[in-house]
């Protein structure tokens, strides 16, 4: 949770900045490669208590697949939908929220499934080097005591809640993931309620050079089979 409320904001602001993605862009680059367990030790000096460490260390390795997915996605939305409700003046924080972030959400979500698989496997790893409770612990105790069915069992366990877990956030993922014109068809809705005199007149698609629309293919493909039934 530590993490989703640090990297998903940060990554709407890397996203949203070129300057701000340049200036952090070095920093998360030399910090993403390290290892989570290399942390570990330089956590235990500082903070000086084992379950708060591994806290530490969980959060230090599933920030950066939400962070990076979540600029990547931000980055990503079509510039045509920025540049529409910005001709309706629609304030940042607006199009924040209406805009950007329903079709950045699929691929946020996908940086949360990456995360949280990572994080599930450090928790166990880091639970077998602290060691007091958790399944990591219970793991390395039943080996110390060569009970290889107790071992096998936990493994199987791990496996299991790994993979309830990312089923429930691709589950997540397929809800919020869109047809592309969905978005287009909630800016239509936004220009209705926030346009004032822009929206008073229809939409028309944009003309090119050659008088030809410069609308996809296949949404004039959709037009023109919708008008011959």
């Amino acid at each position: 949770m530590l993490a989703v409320l640090i990297a998903i904001p940060l990554g709407f602001l890397i996203g949203m900045s070129p300057l701000i993605n340049r200036a952090l862009d070095p920093f998360i680059q030399i910090l993403k490669p390290i290892s989570p367990l290399a942390w570990m030790p330089l956590a235990l000096y500082t903070i000086k208590d084992s379950g708060l460490s591994a806290i530490f260390v969980i959060f230090i390795c599933s920030v950066w697949p939400m962070l990076l997915n979540t600029a990547f996605g931000v980055a990503a939305v079509r510039r045509e939908w920025i540049n529409v409700a910005r001709t309706l003046e629609v304030g940042t924080v607006r199009r924040a929220f209406t805009v950007i972030l329903p079709a950045a959400a699929p691929t946020i979500l996908t940086g949360m499934r990456i995360s949280i698989g990572i994080a599930w496997l450090v928790i166990v790893a880091a639970e077998m080097l602290v060691g007091g409770t958790g399944i990591g612990y219970f793991v390395w105790n039943e080996w110390n005591n060569l009970s290889i069915t107790n071992v096998i069992i936990a493994i199987l366990v791990i496996g299991v809640v790994g993979m309830l877990l990312d089923q429930i956030l691709a589950r997540f993922t397929r809800m919020v993931t869109f047809p592309v014109g969905a978005l287009g068809s909630a800016l239509a809705r936004l220009s209705a309620t926030g346009g004032g005199d822009l929206c008073a007149e229809p939409f028309t698609p944009p003309q090119s050079a050659f008088g030809r629309s410069t609308l996809p293919l296949q949404g004039r493909v959709k037009k023109v089979s919708g008008e011959q039934m």
